[in-house]
């Protein structure tokens, strides 16, 4: 188990050796080189064994570490046992991945009340579904609608749109900024770097400028990432449809990833492209939230969502018509479908996808929302 939650992204800045021997090896190499933060032991004997070696390995670790005990018994009293000798936490044997990360999450909870926020990665499955158009929209309605502070990171360097779809001036350009600032980042450096259409929403704007060439180096942009993660509870990138070794490593390590096509077969076959090498390189993680953008184009040979949902073997998150009049007259105003038409049915398809980010909830469908709506109407409960 160790061994693969060592390959896991969630393990990308920690440092975890792996050995035989038991806790007996433990206090033999901490006397040695010193102990670890976080120790993890685990043990099929007896009590008293158990008792006396801990009590060895504690004279070799500083107070400051944390030891798991992975045990074979379900046992209440050992568990307490154990706590009141110092242990951080007694799991029974098999653990899995999953369930070791969120041990050692338990394990640091009482670390500081700071806040992390959460990241979230838009890609579209080829150019033109409108990814860079969902990602906006949907952080307006993160902000606006469900109240959470939201940070928009566009990456697309040369080509982005939010200083269009936001309307912000164009010295805005913040994204190119932070990552050639990324030694000196902080949260005060970041506040000017971002413009702010909302109260609850700041964005770091790209300069779409082809003055030079751009190649997105994740790791630099590290550090502002982890100052996004403080100061915002949700930082969204809107990634540009390119395939480099940036946009590989930003989808290994966000938290969760949409991935937008629409009903045609090059978006389908990329779509499946995308999908199995995200599942390859996050093998511990939930499947990319995925939406069909632009669907019921007149006259357009397409794909329709339940066989495009089919030959991608998932199903569909979200379903976005195909509404030109509504989209366009909203990014010639420089506004969001939020802001131009709140009450559409883009809006609230919108709203629901930034809860279903937010909160997990899968949008509701047409039938649903019929449903809902009469049994309010019957006073029954939704």
């Amino acid at each position: 188990m160790l061994g693969e939650a060592q390959r896991d992204r969630r393990m990308a800045r920690a440092r975890l050796d792996v050995f035989s021997g038991g806790i007996d090896a433990a206090i033999e190499r901490f006397s040695l080189a010193g102990s670890s933060n976080l120790v993890v032991v685990e043990w099929q004997g007896s009590d008293a064994e158990l008792f006396a070696r801990l009590e060895r390995l504690a004279k070799e670790c500083p107070h400051s570490t944390r030891v798991l005990v992975i045990g074979h018994r379900n046992d209440v009293g050992l568990y307490r046992a154990l706590l009141a000798r110092g242990v951080s936490d007694y799991a029974v044997a098999p653990v899995g991945v999953v369930e070791f990360f969120a041990i050692v999450a338990r394990i640091y909870s009482d670390m500081g009340d700071t806040a992390i926020g959460s990241t979230v990665a838009l890609i579209g499955a080829s150019g033109g579904v409108g990814s860079s158009t969902v990602a906006h929209n949907v952080a307006w309605a993160m902000a606006a609608e469900l109240d959470t502070d939201v940070l928009l990171v566009d990456a697309d360097v040369a080509f982005g749109t939010t200083g269009l779809n936001f309307n912000l001036e164009a010295k805005h350009h913040g994204v190119l900024d932070a990552l050639q600032q990324t030694g000196r980042m902080d949260e005060e450096m970041l506040e000017r770097l971002v413009a702010k259409p909302h109260a609850r929403l700041s964005v770091l704007s790209a300069p779409a400028t082809l003055e030079a060439g751009y190649e997105l180096d994740w790791s630099h942009f590290e550090r502002a990432m982890d100052v996004a993660r403080a100061r915002a509870g949700y930082t969204l990138f809107d990634l540009p449809h390119s395939w480099n070794n940036g946009v590989r490593d930003l989808l290994k390590v966000v938290d969760q990833i949409v991935v937008v096509a629409r009903p045609e077969l090059a978006a389908l076959r990329n779509c499946k492209n995308l999908l199995a090498y995200i599942a390859s390189i996050r093998p511990n993680d939930p499947s990319p939230k995925l939406i069909l953008n632009q669907v019921g184009v007149p006259r357009r040979a397409e794909i329709k969502p339940t066989e495009f949902a089919r030959a991608a073997g998932r199903d569909l998150d979200v379903v976005l018509a195909f509404e030109p009049a509504l989209f366009g007259t909203a990014a010639n105003n420089g506004q969001l479908i939020g802001q131009f038409a709140r009450n559409s049915r883009a809006s609230h398809t919108f709203i629901q996808t930034a809860s279903m980010l937010v909160n997990g909830s899968k949008p509701a469908n047409r039938a649903q929302r019929k449903s809902r709506l009469g049994r309010r109407i019957l006073g029954l409960k939704p």
